[in-house]
């Protein structure tokens, strides 16, 4: 999911920039997609951290 995100924001940045919208400090940019990113990727808080099964296999009894 995130691997769309990050074509996503890419393609969406790319059009502005060929619109010639205004988009900002170009230089700031890798850094907010970065950080889109890395959100989208930690746990929510109410979920409790431990061990994540990730193999794709059944889960443990």
């Amino acid at each position: 999911m995130s691997g769309l995100a990050v074509v996503g924001a890419v393609e969406r940045l790319l059009l502005a920039v060929l619109s010639e919208e205004d988009i900002g400090n170009p230089l700031e940019l890798p850094d907010a997609l970065t950080t889109l990113v890395l959100d989208g990727l930690r746990l929510p808080p109410e979920v409790r951290p431990g061990r994540r099964k990730l193999d794709g296999g059944p889960k443990r009894p």
